[in-house]
């Protein structure tokens, strides 16, 4: 492990704050051309409504994306063109690919295989034998000891620990070390 980062007890402002430096990060790494190739692969690990895809959500707008970015629970990948970066956002949800053979069936493993691709994995543990090795695995846990107190979905607590697998990964996360919630 090359780095390794933890935020306890983070709000849901917080993890748009991560997305936003997060995606300043890849910003100035692309623009630096420090990405081998432009191709990251993340893990989003963590339990449903942890913010996996509200992280997702900021960190694309964040990039610019000005469009809508929506949830790939249901088709499983969903695809944005940065093109002032000249990369793509990939978004898996793999919840719902329960056999390994459909990663093939759909043709997954080109888009791990091409540059100008960052692709972000959620529920990867479903095909963690055929995925290429992450570069960065966030766990978001969500904290349930607020929910009969407060309503406020922004309230609403989690841990996040981030592992940066590789030396790219490790360049991605650098300046977050110094986030303050």
């Amino acid at each position: 492990m090359f780095l390794t980062l933890n935020f306890n007890n983070s709000n849901q402002n917080f993890v748009q704050l991560l997305a936003e430096n997060f995606a300043k990060n890849i910003l100035y790494l692309t623009e630096k051309n420090q990405l081998t190739n432009n191709f990251l692969n993340v893990f989003l690990n963590g339990n449903l409504g942890a913010g996996k895809t509200f992280f997702m959500q900021n960190f694309i707008h964040s990039l610019g994306f000005k469009g809508n970015v929506k949830s790939p629970t249901y088709s499983v990948l969903e695809t944005y063109s940065i093109n002032n970066l000249n990369i793509n956002i990939n978004h898996f949800d793999f919840y719902r690919i329960q056999n390994p053979q459909d990663f093939y069936d759909y043709g997954f493993e080109d888009y791990f295989n091409q540059q100008n691709n960052l692709c972000f994995s959620e529920w990867s543990e479903n095909v963690k034998t055929i995925l290429p090795t992450a570069d960065i695995i966030f766990n978001f846990e969500y904290i349930n000891e607020n929910e009969n107190e407060n309503e406020n979905e922004n309230e609403n607590l989690r841990n996040i620990n981030i592992n940066a697998i590789s030396e790219k990964g490790k360049l991605c996360l650098e300046n977050l070390q110094n986030l303050k919630k």
